[in-house]
């Protein structure tokens, strides 16, 4: 189990702040372990574990940047490349864990 940490609130995407919100209802409502939304990335509180959440996080923040960025994809195709490049980075990052690069910040308490 890995929760969501409350201090990230925002993350930069190309110079623009995104605003992180965490709502389980609006994630159940969507059937969704992430939705970007309105210029938001909306997060579940909890999910099954970092590789999980590292996925989502990235996905969420793939979808903002084509927003910002304006392109126009096929729906299809942008969430094609959104699974591809969560995936992708859910690899990078525990290959980085696993040769000690770096320790991943302690999940908040309640």
């Amino acid at each position: 189990m890995y929760k969501s940490p409350k201090k990230l609130k925002k993350i930069n995407i190309m110079g623009t702040d995104v605003k992180i919100i965490i709502d389980d209802a609006l994630c159940m409502a969507h059937n969704a372990a992430g939705i970007y939304i309105n210029g938001h990335i909306v997060l579940k509180s909890v999910y099954g574990g970092t590789a999980e959440y590292v996925d989502t996080l990235t996905h969420e923040c793939f979808h903002a940047l084509s927003f910002i960025l304006g392109t126009q994809m096929d729906p299809h195709l942008e969430e094609i490349l959104a699974n591809t490049v969560g995936q992708m980075n859910v690899k990078l990052v525990n290959k980085l864990l696993t040769c000690g690069v770096f320790c991943p910040p302690e999940s908040e308490e309640e």
